[in-house]
């Protein structure tokens, strides 16, 4: 439910407990000797047939009088309009509110009937209406269900009525969900008042006590009685909402609707009035008036309109159509007058069981009067003075219920705003005083006495609420005020801390904000309790807050940690700011601080694994960085310093990586500059640095030896694997160059071969071992042929490869020529043989006969479809002079020395010079120890 809040559904209010006068409007007069005249009674008569006589004519005169003042009609008319009035408040929502209400529910899908008559039955309408219990707006919102609905203003009807929406969307689901069904307006209309939980326990069981199901309270205060059962006082409230659910309050037959079932026959154009929220007008016979009509034709059609207007006054039939031309409202157009005067039947039919039924409590019936002004009899006689009694009675108490009904509904309008209060009664008296029949001072005697009574206590009731709201302004104020107050003591606390001055400042500030709360406490803002609790209340946060204060200056979580323990011993001990307070306050503050320096330590703890395990990484990066460059990683782009990694690593991983940085620049300075370096300078460094057995530092010496050693065997690889590309890697200009160079510009391309083979002859690359081309470049230009399948076509390639090269490459042809024959498998010598042969078949030369005893196998018909073809080889590459005066200088490199020249080669090269043998195509190469080469041809 949106709020809890005293209701008496279905009872009518009594108005006629009487109040002392006090402080009463200037209008209030006492008038006991009028009001008393009228009981006076007019003679006596002195036998029994007098008395009999003198009886019959005072009963007659009585019945005379009380028929005139029941039908009186100038008072009574104010009490129409002020019932009428009453009538719309107590059942229709303003036109804007009306709107806001319908879209709101639309928006949620809720029934828009339902929310105007909860905003009815909550506030009759009034969205500034607040309750006792500080529900607030037309729905009547408590805080924490205007909270959770996000509304913050309730007293906005657009926002109020969203809200509101939501919530019955949300009960809805509830209900459906433990009921199994959609459930009723009236049982939604509970869930709104006693919350979602409180209707389905008052529904699950009827039998039970209500109190049981919602508590006692939630019942008093809602309307019912001790001992009431959950089903009766459901109904209470369920009822209400009988003709929105379309059944009828008891639960039997379905309720009649307010219109025909039936379409009307010959409807041209719906009516536009809304048929289940007209005035209900009882006629001196008992029967109701709700929608009299009647109907005139205009522009060919029948126009059916009521003669009852919307505020329940009968209407002639001239001001009936004069009220359709202003409004448009009508029953319906019809294309005869037969066929409207039929829906006309079955409408008023309609309307007297809708509005007849028992359905009909909630809407308002005004009974019609003959507007004939009270005539009182002015003979002094029995008859006449029995008469004036009565007619003056009846028209005293019809006097006082339309007087009490404008009372009441100007009392709801304004019950917290005594002015506004006033004022609107004076405007009810002066609509009251324009009554003829007030002219009579007996009856403006009465009329008075009773206004004088009933706005009193209005009065009284609406300062006592309105000086309740301005003490709950104010204790709202001072609250605030004191909540400021704390949080900015809170904040200056902390921010002193452990200062010397620290006592005698907070001292001063909570004097300052003890005057202000005893200045509350003196004009009844506060209670005494409640000002001893502010104070107190005050005390404490300053202690603490200095506590916060030292505790948030300590520069590690371990001193926070241990700050935090020691709380309780000071505590303990009668010492420190927190001396003074209680014992479950200082523990859990020590326990909060405590657990907030020990969540710091954890995460820091966690943060420096993390940060550990990085470091270890950026260690050896650092150290293979060092053995690669010389140099280390930038500490400011790496964070890596020192002091991290003697905190995080600890003393001993410290002292490892300096060891290994160490080392590694030892053996960078080793390596350093070996990629540019001759066999002979490699040799010789090796020979340096070859660790002394028995010297100090042996290890790190062996170290640095085997790091060079391995630095050396794989420059030397790499110049005999593609002597180009080492030259490349060693000579950052000669990568430059090979950059830019433009395979379609011979020049560029020659420049780049000549300025190769001199880095290589600088690297003391002898003549045989030197390469033009890189192998990946020499591959490339080979693919030419080996990618035609065809014998033929492969030489048509080779000859347009040669033309090629001999344009490119000029002067160094034969030489790329040789690379291309030997990258495909061709040893050195036969690629040279080849490419020599090459180039004189390309000119037009035929082969020579030394060209054919050098080349053996190849005969002067085949020589040039062959010449173009790789030809595998299971023949060994020969070493040159420079190869073998490597190995000679370096044994260790015999295994490498094994893989390139054959199993054996090394021992053969190292052991006692001889002539070396190597089986090639076409015949044998000798090589004598003194380097130099022959060839015997094959037989």
């Amino acid at each position: 439910m949106a709020n809890r809040q005293s209701r008496d559904p279905g009872q009518i209010r009594q108005f006629d407990q009487y109040a002392k006068i006090g402080d009463a409007p200037s209008y209030a007069v006492d008038t006991g000797e009028a009001w008393r005249a009228l009981s006076s009674v007019a003679g006596k008569l002195s036998d029994r047939l007098g008395r009999m006589a003198d009886a019959a004519a005072a009963r007659e005169g009585e019945q005379a009088g009380l028929a005139a003042g029941a039908s009186s009609g100038a008072a009574y008319l104010q009490m129409q309009a002020s019932q009428a009035a009453a009538a719309g408040k107590a059942g229709q929502l303003s036109g804007d509110a009306d709107s806001i209400v319908t879209q709101a529910a639309a928006r949620h899908g809720v029934s828009a009937a339902y929310l105007k008559r909860v905003a009815m039955i909550e506030s009759s309408g009034n969205a500034s209406a607040v309750s006792p219990t500080g529900a607030k707006g037309p729905f009547q919102f408590v805080s924490g269900t205007a909270r959770r609905y996000g509304l913050a203003n309730p007293f906005d009807w657009g926002q109020s009525a969203d809200a509101a929406a939501r919530l019955t969307a949300d009960n809805a689901a509830y209900l459906r969900k433990v009921l199994g069904r959609d459930p009723t307006a009236g049982e939604l209309y509970l869930a709104h008042q006693q919350g979602a939980g409180g209707a389905a326990k008052l529904l699950a069981d009827p039998k039970q006590l209500a109190s049981t199901a919602v508590g006692a309270r939630a019942v008093a205060v809602n309307g019912g009685k001790a001992g009431m059962q959950a089903g009766e006082f459901a109904g209470l409230w369920t009822r209400k909402f009988a003709d929105i659910d379309g059944q009828p309050a008891g639960g039997a037959a379905p309720a009649p609707g307010p219109a025909p079932a039936e379409p009307p026959k010959g409807l041209v154009q719906a009516g536009n009035i809304d048929l289940g929220n007209r005035p209900v007008v009882k006629n001196e016979d008992g029967s109701i008036s709700t929608v009299r009509s009647m109907s005139f034709e205009e522009d060919g059609k029948e126009i059916l309109i009521p003669t009852v207007s919307p505020d329940g006054k009968l209407l002639s039939d001239d001001d009936a159509i004069k009220l359709y031309h202003r409004t448009g409202q009508h029953l319906g157009i019809f294309d005869s007058a037969k066929n409207a005067t039929a829906y006309a039947k079955d409408l008023h039919a309609s309307q007297a069981a809708y509005y007849g039924g028992p359905q009909s409590g909630n809407r308002p019936v005004v009974p019609v009067l003959s507007t004939t002004p009270l005539a009182l009899q002015r003979s002094d006689t029995i008859y006449g003075d029995a008469y004036n009694r009565a007619a003056s009675s009846a028209y005293g108490w019809r006097m006082q219920t339309g007087l009490e009904t404008q009372m009441q509904a100007a009392y709801e309008a304004n019950q917290d705003n005594p002015a506004g209060l006033a004022d609107a009664l004076t405007k009810v008296h002066s609509e009251f005083a324009k009554d003829a029949n007030l002219a009579d001072p007996h009856l403006a005697e009465a009329f008075d006495k009773r206004f004088a009574e009933r706005s009193q206590a209005f009065m009284l009731d609406a300062q006592n609420k309105a000086a309740a709201k301005m003490r709950e302004t104010e204790q709202a104020s001072a609250f605030e005020g004191m909540a400021a107050q704390r949080l900015g003591i809170e904040r200056q606390a902390i921010a002193l801390g452990a200062n010397p001055k620290g006592d005698q400042i907070m001292q001063r500030e909570l004097e300052r904000a003890g005057r202000s709360i005893d200045g509350a406490l003196a004009n009844g803002t506060l209670t005494p309790l409640q000002a001893a609790k502010a104070k107190a209340d005050l005390a404490e946060t300053a202690a603490t807050g200095r506590v916060r204060g030292v505790y948030e200056a300590l520069d590690t979580p371990e001193k926070k940690e241990q700050f935090a323990t020691g709380l309780l011993d000071d505590w303990t001990a009668g010492k420190g700011p927190l001396a003074q307070l209680p014992y479950d306050t200082v523990k859990a503050l020590s326990s909060t601080l405590w657990n907030d320096a020990r969540a710091q330590i954890n995460q820091r703890t966690a943060a420096q694994k993390v940060e550990a395990a990085r470091t270890e990484d950026l260690v050896k990066d650092d150290v293979a960085s060092v053995a690669a460059t010389g140099k280390g990683l930038d500490p400011n782009e790496s964070g890596l310093t020192p002091d991290k990694v003697a905190t995080l690593l600890g003393p001993e991983k410290f002292d490892a990586w300096r060891a290994d940085r160490a080392q590694a620049e030892r053996t960078w300075q080793a390596t350093s500059g070996m990629e540019t370096a001759t066999p002979a300078e490699i040799s010789q460094r090796l020979e340096t640095l070859t660790p002394k057995a028995g010297a100090a530092g042996f290890v790190g010496d062996a170290k640095v030896f085997d790091a060079a050693t391995k630095k050396a065997q794989a420059v030397l690889k790499a110049r005999a694997d593609d002597p180009a590309a080492a030259v490349e890697s060693a000579f950052p200009e000669v990568k430059a160059m090979a950059d830019q160079a433009n395979p379609q510009d011979a020049n560029s391309m020659q420049a780049l071969v000549s300025v190769r083979l001199q880095a290589q002859k600088a690297l003391g690359i002898d003549e045989l071992g030197q390469s033009p081309l890189t192998n990946q470049e020499a591959r490339a230009l080979a693919r030419a042929v080996t990618a035609q399948p065809d014998p033929a076509l492969q030489s048509k390639a080779m000859a347009q490869l040669v033309d090629q090269v001999q344009v490119t490459y000029g002067p160094h042809a034969d030489a790329v020529l040789k690379q291309i024959l030997q990258v495909q498998g061709i040893d050195k010598e036969m690629a040279g043989f080849g490419a020599g042969l090459f180039a004189r078949l390309n000119r037009g030369n035929k082969p020579s006969i030394a060209d054919k005893r050098q080349g053996g196998v190849m005969s002067e018909t085949d020589a040039a479809a062959k010449a173009g073809t790789a030809q595998g080889s299971d023949a060994w590459p020969i070493p040159n002079v420079k190869q073998i005066q490597m190995l000679s200088a370096n044994p260790q490199l015999a295994p490498e020395f094994d893989k390139k020249f054959g199993l054996g080669a090394a021992a053969r090269m190292i052991g006692k010079p001889q002539t070396m043998k190597f089986k090639v195509p076409g015949g044998t190469e000798l090589l004598e120890p003194d380097g130099s080469e022959g060839f015997i041809p094959d037989e």
